[in-house]
């Protein structure tokens, strides 16, 4: 939790075991994928909600490579 604050990142306490929490970390990412999106292309400076904390350019969510993990792109701290 600490490296998270440190980061400026949401943190979600999950469990593989009983599926605590997973779903909402995932939904919560997504959401904030998309609202940095959202962002992007309303201030396309990156002077938006994300301001310089994200890569500066839109984020794309691709249907491929579901066999390696969740999604074969997450990353986990």
């Amino acid at each position: 939790m600490e490296a998270a604050k440190r980061f400026g990142c949401n943190f979600v306490e999950t469990s593989a075991r009983t599926r605590e929490n997973v779903e909402k970390a995932f939904y919560d990412t997504v959401r904030e994928i998309r609202r940095y999106n959202r962002d992007m292309q309303q201030y396309p400076s990156g002077a938006g909600h994300s301001g310089d904390r994200g890569p500066g350019h839109k984020l794309e969510m691709q249907e491929e490579d579901h066999e390696a993990g969740c999604c074969g792109k997450c990353s986990v701290m």
